[in-house]
């Protein structure tokens, strides 16, 4: 990822054309949400669904989700 230049004040985070007030204060989270993300070659990574994290993501889970007025549970979003 170094040599693709995402490190900080690489040239992957040049953006062309200049990005809009609310489109630099959304950069500026993903940033902050993403800065102790290490990424290696020889690691694989999976998507889990938090609603669900044995059997994964259903349309019918994510719509009672919707639906209903239960929050993600704080404690699966930590585990992250």
């Amino acid at each position: 990822m170094v040599r693709l230049g995402w490190t900080v004040g690489g040239r992957g985070w040049a953006w062309r054309p200049r990005l809009l007030a609310w489109e630099e204060d959304s950069m500026r989270e993903y940033i902050l949400l993403l800065h102790n993300v290490v990424l290696q070659d020889n690691v694989s990574d999976t998507w889990r669904w938090l609603l669900d994290p044995v059997h994964g993501y259903s349309v019918r889970e994510a719509y009672r989700f919707l639906i209903s007025d239960e929050q993600v549970d704080k404690t699966l979003v930590d585990d992250v």
